[in-house]
């Protein structure tokens, strides 16, 4: 059976190939439950899953037993960054803190350690491409986070330096090999952590770009994506309606918003990248509805609307029955009160998940 590669790039952090994975899967076959025009998203893509953290991991060691000197030594292109990293991981003595595994790895890739990174995601892609040419079967990117930045990089490098076979012949080139769609999730390429200036690189859609779709996402409380916003406007001037998605999300299911998954659970970010993915993607509005219920009622914008949905159709109002010279409520007593318990049932689950925003214990 023909299938689609995704090319996934990983962010900040630590990660394990198969948990990882899962942060794509799970949630795109949970979408694609919903369109009787897919099959399940794990099953219907061939993956291929970009490393790059033996690298950061390796400069990690070596960091928590530097000083301040050895560091400004060994990383040239960012002492002053990497030190502060350094002393505020002291500071908290944690190996895992988000500073050292998350904000360190930004300072890593802006040293001369971009290179060797480069070097390690490039061959991967390499044979990541080569594997969906020989199959006949298009390319898709999925990057997240720092992997946006990195991905972003890398490419460039391929298109426009490019590789050579063993028989001189470029393994990559802007005018083939056109990649299928880009999809930058919490997208860090406007920051000054690219090597390349994305919005004259060649990593865009359109005649003098390198991929057919582009799609970058942001969510406006992900502080790390919403830093400074992606803004093509004045620089992709050729750039066709689909071509290119800016997208930007606000509903919250959960505390840490800059998780893949998180991203991928909405269907303002699937539904174009199902779109890109599988050319033979079709809907109807009632799917659509359902998707999209479906999902809101796992965030809290949606329950709260769902609250006031059940307020309504309880319809609690008192009215005088000149007949009867009474008084008598305008809805039937057994629908409010079925009404009444499934908005105690939703508050219950308002109060969880704020619980579980803010850390809180229920024990506590």
């Amino acid at each position: 059976m023909a299938k689609p590669h995704i090319i996934l790039v990983h962010g900040m952090g630590e990660h394990e190939k198969d948990i990882f994975l899962e942060t794509l899967f799970t949630p795109l076959d949970a979408a694609s439950e919903h369109f009787s025009s897919l099959e399940k998203f794990s099953e219907s893509v061939e993956t291929h899953y970009i490393d790059y953290d033996a690298i950061n991991h390796d400069v990690r060691e070596y960091m928590k037993n530097a000083t301040i000197d050895e560091l400004a030594t060994k990383y040239p292109g960012a002492p002053s960054l990497v030190a502060k990293i350094n002393e505020l991981n002291t500071k908290f003595a944690e190996d895992d803190s988000f500073w050292a595994t998350h904000l360190l790895d930004v300072a890593i890739y802006r040293s001369y350690f971009s290179d060797a990174i480069q070097a390690r995601v490039g061959k991967q892609i390499v044979e990541a491409m080569k594997a969906a040419t020989e199959a006949g079967e298009e390319v898709h990117f999925v990057c997240h986070s720092l992997g946006t930045a990195v991905t972003h990089d890398t490419l460039h490098k391929l298109y426009v330096n490019s590789l050579y076979d063993e028989h001189g012949e470029p393994l990559l080139s802007a005018g083939l090999n056109k990649i299928g769609s880009i999809s930058m999730i919490a997208n860090v390429c406007q920051l000054p952590i690219t090597e390349s200036n994305p919005y004259t690189s060649v990593v865009k859609p359109g005649p003098d770009g390198i991929c057919i779709n582009f799609m970058t996402c942001r969510h406006v409380l992900d502080p790390i994506a919403s830093l400074v916003k992606f803004n093509q406007a004045a620089n992709w001037p050729l750039i066709q309606g689909s071509e290119f998605r800016n997208i930007a999300i606000n509903k919250v299911e959960r505390a840490n918003v800059h998780d893949l998954d998180h991203y991928l659970a909405d269907p303002r970010v699937y539904l174009p990248l199902f779109m890109n993915v599988f050319p033979k993607f079709k809907t109807n509005k009632d799917e659509l509805a359902a998707a999209k219920l479906a999902y809101a009622q796992t965030t809290l914008h949606g329950k709260f609307e769902i609250l006031r949905d059940y307020i309504e159709d309880a319809d609690i109002s008192l009215y005088w029955d000149e007949d009867e010279k009474e008084f008598v409520f305008s809805n039937d007593a057994r629908n409010i009160y079925e009404n009444i318990t499934a908005f105690r049932d939703q508050l219950r689950a308002i109060e969880a998940q704020f619980s579980n925003l803010t850390g809180g214990n229920d024990d506590e």
